[in-house]
């Protein structure tokens, strides 16, 4: 690989050049060293390296925190299919509209982008973030990897198209998936040897995603796949449980007040959003706590009270776990 740059106009002619027409073959390498560049973290420390490997696979390495809460604003010019495997932190991504996904530690997403979209990437401050972004082009995720798309399993084959609009598959990391990724990150290889590691590491991710979601597949086969007024209903669970989260429904009631039976709305609720209620619900409550204890108005005892806690010793202890830090360490100054 090339020398590492180290200004954000270098990122932004790496992207502004994938966003170009690709001119060869999608895994042919590109003439000369890739295009890369290494932004160091302003306001925290850390880096993102950006690696342009092939005209239609871009990939985005980061070792980063920042000192506040960070807002990247992203403008998407084509049909884009990103994958991310997260390991340490989380990321979030969010449209003007009601489309929003949050990837977590320990898991991973593919999402594919509309083109002509506006979204915002949100990472949180004070939280080490480690993780491997590609994004492809729609509709290449086969051809980089060398297969036919009909190889492909059938959840991949689907939202690898471009047109697909906003839609999020969510799962697990690996074990695999995980030690590849910090394989990456930790790596100490330079100029071309550092790309070729680069290329086979990636190609490695990318066939563990394969194999993960094709092993899923076997296990759910002899579930019938959602309908459109399924997926309705599970987009009414999710507003609903955004709007009573720190009381919510019990499973049997919110199954009720969408139209689901109990069954299709857990096994739905976990395919379209990469959580289970549960996990989603908790999430919501420790977002609000965060952003109630940044801001310094409220006593802990009062903010446990406010996302669901009656004793805020559970509060204490289901906050570390999803950040490890205490409330009490989390605010400002």
């Amino acid at each position: 690989m090339g020398d590492l740059l180290s200004s954000r106009a270098d990122v932004r002619d790496i992207y502004s050049g994938f966003a170009g027409e690709p001119l060869h073959e999608p895994r042919m390498p590109r003439p000369g060293p890739a295009a890369s560049a290494r932004l160091p973290v302003q306001d925290g420390a850390g880096y993102w390296d950006v690696v342009r490997l092939y005209d239609h696979l871009l990939v985005c390495v980061a070792d980063s925190s920042y000192n506040d809460d960070y807002i990247l604003p992203i403008h998407v010019p084509e049909d884009l299919v990103s994958l991310r495997f997260v390991v340490a932190g989380a990321v979030g991504l969010q449209d003007a509209g009601p489309n929003a996904m949050r990837v977590e530690k320990g898991h991973a997403s593919v999402l594919t982008l509309p083109a002509d979209g506006d979204f915002d990437l949100n990472i949180h401050g004070r939280e080490r973030l480690t993780s491997l972004t590609l994004h492809l082009h729609a509709g290449k995720l086969a051809s980089v990897m060398g297969m036919e798309p009909d190889e492909l399993p059938s959840s991949l084959r689907n939202i690898d198209l471009p047109s697909q609009g906003f839609h999020h598959l969510g799962m697990r990391l690996t074990h695999g998936m995980e030690a590849a990724v910090r394989d990456i990150v930790s790596a100490s290889f330079q100029g071309s040897l550092r790309q070729r590691y680069l290329e086979a590491k990636v190609m490695e991710v990318l066939c563990l995603l394969v194999d993960a979601v094709e092993t899923s597949e076997r296990g759910e086969r002899s579930a019938p796949p959602l309908r459109h007024a399924d997926r309705d209903g599970l987009y009414a669970a999710r507003d609903i449980l955004i709007a009573e989260f720190a009381e919510p429904p019990t499973i049997d009631a919110l199954a009720r007040r969408v139209g689901l039976n109990r069954t299709k709305l857990q096994r739905g609720f976990k395919e379209m959003f990469g959580a289970t209620v549960f996990e989603f619900c908790l999430a919501q409550r420790m977002e609000l706590a965060r952003g109630l204890l940044l801001d310094g108005g409220m006593t802990i005892s009062e903010i446990a009270e406010a996302v669901g806690y009656e004793h805020p010793t559970n509060f204490t202890a289901a906050f570390r776990r999803r950040f490890n830090a205490l409330p009490k360490d989390y605010r400002r100054g």
